[in-house]
């Protein structure tokens, strides 16, 4: 999508910012600053010209499949093939999980209320546990 849009444009920033939208069909979503799931579209609106360093700094958004793991919606993509937008769709959202530096576990709702604006940085660096809907199910 990237060099079709390029070679139509010859902008390189236009070009990446189609090819990012289509990715996927614009069903992956990044969680903000504020801890909402939101479509590369979405930061595009609220974030201007800034908004693909903040959609690369955001978590993606992860679902549970049948199988009861978290996947983004690329490893759907990966996972069911050709099928994977209708599983994706029915699947529940996953409550990610991750350590925080207190030992503790803590969902993305209470990184936000306790890290506020830097709960992205510290969040990447928290090690990762299987979500609250994943749990006993591996």
């Amino acid at each position: 999508a990237l060099k079709a849009s390029y070679t139509a444009s010859r902008d390189l920033d236009a070009a990446t910012s189609s090819a990012v939208r289509a990715n996927l069909n614009g069903e992956a979503r990044r969680y903000a600053k504020d801890g909402k799931a939101y479509s590369v579209s979405d930061f595009q609106q609220h974030y201007s010209y800034d908004y693909m360093r903040e959609w690369m700094a955001a978590p993606l958004e992860k679902r549970v499949a049948n199988d009861g793991m978290a996947y983004s919606a690329s490893e759907f993509r990966m996972h069911y093939t050709s099928s994977w937008e209708s599983y994706w769709h029915a699947a529940l959202d996953a409550t990610q999980l991750r350590i925080a530096e207190d030992g503790k576990t803590y969902s993305i709702e209470d990184f936000v209320q306790y890290y506020k604006d830097s709960w992205q940085q510290k969040w990447s660096q928290a090690p990762e546990v299987p979500c609250k809907e994943c749990q006993g199910k591996q």
